[in-house]
């Protein structure tokens, strides 16, 4: 249930939404002051989410920074992949990634470094109805593609959240062994709270961050489609975590 009503979430909460919801109210009102109301909340709405400068205001005071596993000597029995980056064609066999594919390709490098053992890869379907789809077991087989051997890699295919990708990955390694947790960096601090409940130790590699670069001046005056999608991911997440503090997850 808990699944399902997240997904529902989403769906309302992207500004998007918040928009096009102003914009029908707008056309079923009769009243005019309220109908100029609505467009003029519409527009403000839409400038406010669709500017790089706020968006990136708000990023930055979330998101973990991103920063590549550069010079540490360290070394770790596992490597923990979050999933949410892939997904397939059950009929064509297509796979499509996101920007978050970052999180495999850093595991990766990381292993060949020789700083992590094995890889464990968490994630099942996200799907509502679609539970065949198992984003751990198309990454598995990327992984054997980009010459990882297949007694590095551990495949936990049953998650559908954050909060099961911690409790289904200490089912299978325990919590003795300090980790090394691999995620997106606006995902990082859901995760780790995630992952730190459940008892683990571990340090953290953010990847694929969503601060907009090389801002340059049309960035702070001309409204983008770029960071209106990004606030999707931004205020899923702020709602994911106060969700999971809620029911306790974290």
């Amino acid at each position: 249930m808990f699944f399902i009503t997240s997904k529902l979430l989403y769906f309302l909460i992207t500004p998007v939404c918040w928009v096009l919801a102003i914009l029908i109210l707008s056309l079923f009102t009769n009243k005019p002051k309220l109908k100029r109301r609505l467009l003029i909340s519409g527009i403000i709405v839409l400038i406010f989410f669709s500017n790089s400068f706020i968006f990136n205001i708000a990023i930055k005071q979330w998101e973990i920074k991103a920063g590549k596993f550069a010079g540490l000597e360290k070394k770790f029995k596992y490597g923990v992949v979050l999933g949410g980056m892939a997904t397939s064609n059950l009929k064509t066999g297509e796979v499509q990634f996101s920007p978050s594919i970052d999180r495999l390709l850093e595991a990766i490098a990381i292993y060949k470094k020789g700083n992590i053992e094995r890889i464990l890869i968490t994630g099942g379907s996200g799907a509502v109805f679609n539970q065949n789809n198992k984003e751990s077991k198309l990454l598995h087989d990327i992984c054997l593609d980009l010459g990882v051997p297949d007694s590095v890699l551990i495949i936990e295919s049953e998650s559908k959240n954050t909060h099961e990708n911690a409790l289904f990955t200490k089912h299978i390694i325990g919590t003795n062994s300090e980790i090394l947790l691999i995620t997106s960096g606006f995902h990082m601090r859901r995760a780790a709270a995630c992952f730190r409940h459940e008892g683990f130790k571990f340090e953290m590699v953010s990847t694929d961050p969503l601060e907009i670069l090389n801002m340059g001046p049309d960035n702070y005056i001309i409204p983008k489609a770029d960071p209106l999608d990004k606030w999707s991911y931004l205020i899923k997440e702020w709602t994911g975590y106060l969700a999971y503090k809620v029911t306790g997850y974290i």
